[in-house]
Protein backbone atom coordinates (compact mmCIF):
# COMPACT_ATOMS: atom_id res chain seq x y z
CA UNK A 1 0.00 0.00 0.00
CA UNK A 2 3.10 2.19 0.46
CA UNK A 3 4.30 2.24 -2.87
CA UNK A 4 0.62 2.56 -4.27
CA UNK A 5 0.49 5.70 -1.95
CA UNK A 6 3.86 6.97 -3.23
CA UNK A 7 2.56 6.58 -6.67
CA UNK A 8 -0.29 8.15 -5.95
CA UNK A 9 1.23 11.44 -4.77
CA UNK A 10 3.52 11.46 -7.76
CA UNK A 11 0.79 11.82 -9.79
CA UNK A 12 -0.67 15.05 -8.55
CA UNK A 13 2.46 16.69 -8.31
CA UNK A 14 2.60 16.35 -11.97
CA UNK A 15 -0.57 18.01 -12.83
CA UNK A 16 0.95 21.64 -13.67
CA UNK A 17 -1.07 24.38 -12.08
CA UNK A 18 -2.63 27.66 -13.68
CA UNK A 19 0.50 30.24 -12.91
CA UNK A 20 -1.28 33.69 -14.87
CA UNK A 21 -4.09 34.26 -16.59
CA UNK A 22 -2.57 33.59 -19.99
CA UNK A 23 -2.32 29.77 -18.78
CA UNK A 24 -5.18 27.37 -19.99
CA UNK A 25 -8.59 28.37 -17.95
CA UNK A 26 -9.02 24.46 -17.58
CA UNK A 27 -5.55 23.84 -15.39
CA UNK A 28 -5.85 24.01 -11.31
CA UNK A 29 -4.61 27.26 -9.86
CA UNK A 30 -3.70 25.24 -6.71
CA UNK A 31 -4.21 21.46 -5.37
CA UNK A 32 -3.52 18.96 -2.67
CA UNK A 33 -2.92 15.93 -1.39
CA UNK A 34 -3.83 14.81 2.14
CA UNK A 35 -2.71 11.44 2.69
CA UNK A 36 -5.27 9.72 6.07
CA UNK A 37 -4.71 6.54 8.01
CA UNK A 38 -7.96 5.01 8.50
CA UNK A 39 -8.15 1.13 9.30
CA UNK A 40 -12.15 1.45 9.44
CA UNK A 41 -11.72 0.74 13.39
CA UNK A 42 -9.97 3.48 14.75
CA UNK A 43 -10.12 7.25 14.31
CA UNK A 44 -8.79 8.87 11.44
CA UNK A 45 -5.60 10.47 11.58
CA UNK A 46 -3.85 12.93 9.18
CA UNK A 47 -0.07 11.53 7.63
CA UNK A 48 1.92 14.51 8.06
CA UNK A 49 5.50 12.89 7.93
CA UNK A 50 6.94 10.31 5.87
CA UNK A 51 4.20 8.25 3.54
CA UNK A 52 2.59 11.90 2.69
CA UNK A 53 3.69 14.68 0.47
CA UNK A 54 7.05 16.21 1.35
CA UNK A 55 7.28 19.86 2.53
CA UNK A 56 8.95 20.76 -0.72
CA UNK A 57 6.16 19.09 -2.66
CA UNK A 58 3.77 21.45 -4.42
CA UNK A 59 1.16 19.18 -3.58
CA UNK A 60 2.01 19.17 0.48
CA UNK A 61 -1.13 20.68 2.80
CA UNK A 62 1.11 24.26 3.82
CA UNK A 63 1.66 24.90 0.23
CA UNK A 64 -1.53 24.36 -0.70
CA UNK A 65 -3.14 26.97 2.13
CA UNK A 66 -4.32 30.57 2.11
CA UNK A 67 -0.80 31.99 1.83
CA UNK A 68 0.31 29.97 -1.51
CA UNK A 69 -3.16 30.50 -2.87
CA UNK A 70 -2.82 34.30 -2.40
CA UNK A 71 0.82 33.96 -3.76
CA UNK A 72 -0.07 32.60 -6.81
CA UNK A 73 -3.43 35.42 -7.02
CA UNK A 74 -1.26 38.00 -6.30
CA UNK A 75 0.99 37.14 -9.35
CA UNK A 76 -1.79 37.07 -11.71
CA UNK A 77 -3.01 40.05 -10.63
CA UNK A 78 -0.20 41.77 -11.11
CA UNK A 79 0.44 40.21 -14.39
CA UNK A 80 -3.21 41.43 -15.31
CA UNK A 81 -2.62 44.66 -13.31
CA UNK A 82 0.09 45.62 -15.82
CA UNK A 83 -1.73 44.50 -18.91
CA UNK A 84 -4.35 46.84 -18.93
CA UNK A 85 -3.00 49.84 -17.17
CA UNK A 86 0.59 50.12 -17.42
CA UNK A 87 1.81 51.95 -21.08
CA UNK A 88 3.52 50.25 -23.43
Amino acid sequence: MEKVVKDTIKIFEGIPLRESSNDPNDLPEALSVIVVNYDGVNPATLITGEGGPSLTSPTHYDNFTLGGWLRNMRIAFVGNFHRRFMPK
